[in-house]
């Protein structure tokens, strides 16, 4: 009988924490509110928002210089809150990294981001939406997140490149070139800028000569660490195409110098408390040894308590240049007589990929 009764008051307790829960993460939706955001991974609550879920506790390894997350453990704490020590309302973040190309990592800093149970972090979700959706979301998210105490930063990534003309094949081509739009309603909203580039463009070269192959073998840019068509891929595309990374080095060189250039000119327009609004971060720094200063240091722009990030991607490649490109001298050469001695120098260090 006192078993029966015991059982009894855990059923009842039960289901009250599943009532608790419910009424902290759910939560009813407007059908007049229009929301641009995928769910993708994450959960719906008041007002159709999007949040990522609370995180759990995690225990992490560091390889090389690859972040692996471990097994996740979620405790019944974490899914009532994860015990929030700040709170953040009045000082959201509004935010948007720009990339001049792909290959960069931005993937991974998604991932990296939205892994801190402050931060909603999304992809180019805005990339083919014109100037109007782009803006009615920036507005959604100030009007209602700035109150909200658990969310401290929310914002997009987008290729520059297709802010100025589209993406061909898709209807973004008729919008023309949405960048000056975009700068002068982030400086309105005093939104802030990640630009994250590469520093070795032609290692960056090399690096979306590898992401094309990958994305051939595996049909998806972001394939998951230790898949099988990724290890397919690494062992497949051993010998790179000597064109195409000369092509690309073309490509990544003119992109480098128009990033930098646009970072350099926003970075000018302060927000409204005279600070800088633009953070220019490098791939090289994010996957180096002090890689986890580099996070913080974004962490600490976007105005969020620092804390350890995860993601499930990562490099595509741990390897070192010459066991990574088996004819490297065939691709340094050409690089040298078709792109210059700028290009054969960047490949000349052997390190990472």
């Amino acid at each position: 009988a006192i078993m029966l009764r015991v059982g009894r008051a855990l059923a009842a307790l039960a289901v009250a924490l599943s009532v608790c829960v419910c009424t902290t993460v759910g939560g009813s939706t407007s059908p007049n509110d229009t929301l641009l955001a995928q769910p993708g991974r994450h959960r719906q609550v008041q007002d159709s928002l999007y949040i990522p879920r609370h995180p759990s506790n995690r225990t992490d390894r560091v390889e090389g210089d690859r972040w692996i997350a471990a097994e996740q453990k979620r405790p019944l704490r974490s899914l009532l809150g994860h015990g929030h020590r700040i709170s953040y309302k009045g000082k959201l973040s509004l935010y948007m990294v720009w990339m001049e190309y792909a290959a960069v990592g931005s993937s991974w800093m998604t991932e990296m981001l939205n892994s801190h149970n402050a931060i909603n972090s999304y992809g180019e979700m805005l990339e083919n939406a014109p100037m109007t959706k782009i803006s009615q979301q920036y507005h959604y998210w100030k009007k209602t997140l700035t109150d909200n105490d658990k969310i401290g930063a929310v914002g997009v990534k987008q290729k520059v490149d297709v802010l100025r003309h589209g993406r061909k094949g898709f209807e973004s081509q008729k919008y023309g070139d949405r960048l000056p739009e975009v700068r002068k309603l982030l400086r309105e909203l005093d939104a802030k800028i990640i630009c994250l580039s590469r520093r070795n463009w032609a290692r960056h070269a090399i690096g979306e000569t590898k992401h094309r192959a990958v994305f051939k073998e595996c049909r998806s840019w972001t394939p998951k660490e230790g898949s099988s068509c990724l290890e397919r891929a690494k062992r497949k595309y051993k010998k790179y195409n000597v064109k195409d990374v000369v092509q690309y080095c073309r490509v990544t060189r003119s992109a480098f110098k128009r990033h930098t250039q646009l970072c350099e000119e926003e970075s000018k327009h302060l927000d409204k408390h005279g600070r800088n609004r633009v953070l220019s971060v490098y791939y090289e720094d994010l996957v180096g040894p002090h890689g986890r200063d580099e996070w913080d240091r974004i962490l600490e722009f976007l105005n969020v308590q620092p804390r350890r990030l995860t993601a499930s991607i990562g490099k595509m490649s741990a390897s070192k240049l010459s066991e990574e490109v088996e004819n490297l001298e065939d691709v340094r050469r050409a690089v040298l007589k078709h792109v210059g001695q700028d290009g054969y120098d960047l490949l000349e260090e052997d390190e990472l990929v």
